[in-house]
């Protein structure tokens, strides 16, 4: 619910400046998604006294894409990119000359103008909110900063008490997605390149034959991108590969991710967070790349995780293999505890402090 004190403008229109006013009037501005124009609003106030607080989601750092490329696609999702992204064939001769002289010549000064706004940013920014540190290192990586880290999320769910497996909601949504394999498998969250569904498709193709089903969340981001991956998964796994392709309310989904036994997070960033921890949470085995800033949080705090580079040496049974009870135990009560409703006020009061 929306309170009363909150005012909600649109970015650079005449009533979002209205409200805004005067920019040296604030002490502090939070950035919720540092988008290239929030960049460039952040440049345009670099003078003013306020002190910047960029409150991290992931997607507004790696951008432009092609700046991450190498960063976040396996091999799979580069062949894609470079067969399926923005300059590829038409077969048309003129407008694919026209588009490689815009790649060469054009679109290089383009990209280079909007990572240095990004660096101008970035540099101009003081704390850095997010519960993940190692998120922070790879954005000083690629841009140094003085910014300050500090601890911060927003409470969204109830970890310590994910819903019932045997709730009726629960039983509706095996009976609504014919979820009757023995073993489910979560592959991804989002129909985005940087899942690198195909890579993981690939993978887990060695166990074809096995008795399992695979569910898969498209039901946001890039439809074309959504659609190759569901003509790759039926060609490999037939009516085993079960995409969601529509947009489901939160209970629904949460209920949705009770029915999996392992999830398959192929990212090479921090990418489906909530995804990733309701599942552990959940007590379900999770794999997640060992370059993942992410896995490296969840594996700093002893929190149980797998690296997918375990497929290709993995026999089924080892890979099916499902977390003991001692290692469900510890992962549920590590993580409530991490991302608990008291932590996020604490931090939240901590962030309200800083000067």
């Amino acid at each position: 619910m929306l309170r009363d004190d909150v005012k909600i403008a649109h970015y650079g229109s005449k009533s979002f400046y209205d409200l805004i006013g005067d920019i040296n009037r604030y002490e502090k501005i939070f950035i919720h998604f540092l988008s290239d124009q929030l960049c460039d609003f952040v440049n345009r106030n670099s003078e003013s006294h306020a002190k910047f607080f960029w409150i991290f989601w992931g997607a507004d750092f790696y951008t432009p894409l092609e700046f991450f490329a190498a960063e976040i696609f396996d091999e799979d999702s580069m062949t894609y990119y470079r067969r399926h992204g923005t300059f590829a064939s038409t077969n048309n001769r003129l407008v694919d000359a026209l588009k490689r002289a815009k790649r060469i010549f054009i679109q290089p000064f383009i990209y280079q103008r909007r990572v240095e706004r990004r660096r101008k940013a970035i540099d101009r920014i003081n704390y850095f909110l997010h519960y993940n540190p190692f998120d922070f290192e790879v954005v000083k990586k690629f841009f140094p900063t003085n910014a300050a880290f500090h601890y911060f999320f927003y409470y969204e769910f109830d970890y310590a008490s994910p819903p019932d497996t045997s709730s009726e909601a629960v039983k509706d949504f095996r009976q609504r997605f014919s979820l009757r394999a023995p073993l489910i498998i979560q592959l991804g969250n989002s129909a985005s390149l940087s899942n690198n569904h195909l890579g993981a498709l690939k993978a887990l193709s060695r166990f074809a034959n096995e008795d399992f089903q695979i569910v898969c969340p498209l039901s946001y981001g890039d439809r074309k991108y959504a659609q190759y991956v569901i003509e790759i998964g039926s060609k490999l796994f037939g009516d085993k590969f079960i995409p969601v392709t529509t947009y489901l309310p939160k209970e629904d989904y949460l209920s949705l991710l009770q029915c999996i036994d392992i999830g398959v997070m192929n990212h090479r960033r921090s990418e489906g967070g909530a995804n990733t921890v309701m599942l552990l949470a959940m007590g379900k085995k999770v794999f997640m790349p060992d370059e993942n800033a992410l896995n490296k949080f969840l594996n700093s705090n002893s929190i149980h995780i797998y690296s997918p580079r375990n497929f290709t040496k993995q026999s089924f049974a080892e890979f099916s293999m499902l977390l003991s009870s001692e290692q469900k135990s510890s992962n549920q009560s590590r993580v409530a505890a991490i991302f608990s409703p008291q932590r996020a006020e604490e931090l939240m009061i901590k962030v309200e402090n800083l000067k």
